[in-house]
């Protein structure tokens, strides 16, 4: 597997390829200190199969976050929410 990554403050960018058959990539980016994203993209050379994938992170208190995730793949969807809030006193 060949694994390739480029970097840049809060951004990151990485590719692979897998015997030649196997092709993604993904990308990351904190937009800021409350805000975090990234995708994900995969495909297998010969076939239709392709994979797709998005997330989310959104803190807007330091006590409360916001995740939200969804992959799609061989005509599937899954959307995933999760939201936590911690409180210490």
């Amino acid at each position: 597997m060949h694994i390739t990554s480029i970097t840049r403050h809060t951004e990151c960018c990485t590719y692979f390829r897998n015997d030649g058959s196997e092709f993604g990539g993904s990308y990351y980016h904190k937009v800021n200190d409350e805000l975090e994203t990234g995708a994900q993209l995969s495909w297998t050379a010969g076939s239709n199969v392709t994979r797709f994938g998005l997330a989310a992170k959104y803190t807007p208190e330091k006590d409360s976050t916001l995740r939200v995730s969804d992959k799609i793949g061989l005509g599937e969807l899954f959307l995933q929410i999760y939201w936590s809030t911690l409180r210490v006193r």
